[in-house]
C-alpha cells in the first residue's frame, strides 16, 4: 500500500471545505469534524462564519455546534495529529452573502472596515485558525460597481493585519468570466491573497429546464459562445489577467446535480426537465 501524506509545505495545496451543517443530516449521513482525516488535505476550511448586519463583524454562525459541541476546537485540533496541516475559517458563503447587502455596506465605510479587520484578526486568533477564507458572493451584485475596488481595499487591510502573525488570507471567486469583470480586480488579488479557491461548479442546475453537467471542463459542440461558462476557459482568463498560477486552487465538486425529466425516455445531456430531482436520503 502506498500512503501519500499531504504536506502543506511548498506550493502544492489540496484545499478541502468542511460544511458544519453536515452534522444535521439524517441518520448515518450525519458528518462531523471528528471524521476528518488530518492527512487527507494540506488545508481544511471550516464553513461558515457570517457577517453581522448590525455590527459588521465576523460572528459564529452556529454557536451550539461550532462552540458548545467543539466544532472549532476539534477542527483546529487536527493539527496536533498533523502539524503541517493548515486550518482556516471561511466567512460568508451563498446563504450569508448572495442575498444580503451587509458586505457591500461593510466595504463602503472605512470605519466599518477598520473595525471588521481588528475583530476578524481577534476571531481567527481566538479560535486558533491559521487564516481566513473570504467568500463573498459576489462583489458588485446587484448594481454596486464600487464594490470591486472597495473589496480590494478591505483585503489589503486584512493582509496587513495578518502578516505579523503569519496568517493565511484566501478568497473564493466565481469562475464566470462575466462575473470577474464586475467583481474582481484579478491582478490586485494576485498580489494580495495567498491563494484563491476557484468555485468551478454549479454552472448548471435544476434552476434550468435542460439537464447538463454542472461543471463542464471543456467547451462542447452545443455550448453558446457568449453565455456558457466553461471552466478551462475561465482558468485561462484568470491566468491571462496575470493571476499567479501557483495561487489558483481549482475547485473540484464531489457531488452531482439531479433533474426530474419531462419525459423519462428523453435523458442524457440537454434533456427537457421540469425541476429538481428527488432529494437524497441523507443530504436532503
Amino acid at each position: 500500500m502506498l500512503v501519500v501524506l499531504a504536506n502543506a509545505q511548498g506550493n502544492y495545496k489540496k484545499v478541502c471545505y468542511f460544511a458544519n451543517w453536515a452534522r444535521y443530516r439524517n441518520g448515518s449521513g450525519s458528518y462531523w469534524v471528528d471524521k476528518l482525516d488530518p492527512y487527507e488535505c494540506t488545508h481544511y476550511i471550516y464553513g461558515f462564519a457570517v457577517l453581522s448586519n448590525v455590527t459588521y463583524e465576523m460572528t459564529v454562525y452556529d454557536p451550539w455546534a461550532d462552540i458548545d459541541l467543539g466544532g472549532y476546537a476539534t477542527f483546529t485540533g487536527l493539527k496536533t495529529k498533523n502539524p503541517s496541516l493548515k486550518t482556516l475559517i471561511a466567512l460568508g458563503g451563498w446563504n450569508d452573502s448572495a442575498f444580503s447587502t451587509q458586505y457591500s455596506e461593510l466595504v463602503s465605510d472605512p470605519v466599518k472596515m477598520a473595525n471588521f479587520v481588528a475583530k476578524a484578526l481577534a476571531f481567527v486568533r481566538q479560535y486558533n485558525f491559521d487564516g481566513l477564507d473570504f467568500d463573498w458572493e459576489y462583489p458588485g451584485d446587484p448594481g454596486k460597481p464600487e464594490d470591486k475596488e472597495n473589496f480590494i481595499t478591505l483585503l489589503r487591510m486584512l493582509r496587513d493585519a495578518f502578516q505579523p502573525y503569519n496568517l493565511i488570507l484566501s478568497m473564493a471567486p466565481s469562475c464566470s468570466i462575466a462575473r470577474a469583470a464586475v467583481s474582481y480586480d484579478i491582478p490586485a488579488l494576485g498580489e494580495i491573497v495567498d491563494f484563491v479557491n476557484f468555485m468551478a461548479y454549479d454552472i448548471h442546475g435544476a434552476w434550468e429546464n435542460l439537464t447538463d453537467h454542472h461543471a463542464p471542463l471543456y467547451r462542447r459542440d452545443f455550448d453558446d459562445d457568449t453565455t456558457d461558462v466553461i471552466i478551462s476557459e475561465s482558468v485561462d482568463f484568470w491566468l491571462a489577467q496575470g493571476f499567479p498560477p501557483q495561487k489558483l486552487v481549482f475547485g473540484l465538486p464531489s457531488y452531482a446535480r439531479a433533474w426530474t425529466l419531462a419525459d423519462p425516455n428523453q435523458h442524457g445531456l440537454l434533456a427537457p426537465a421540469v425541476g429538481a430531482g428527488a432529494a437524497g436520503q441523507f443530504t436532503g
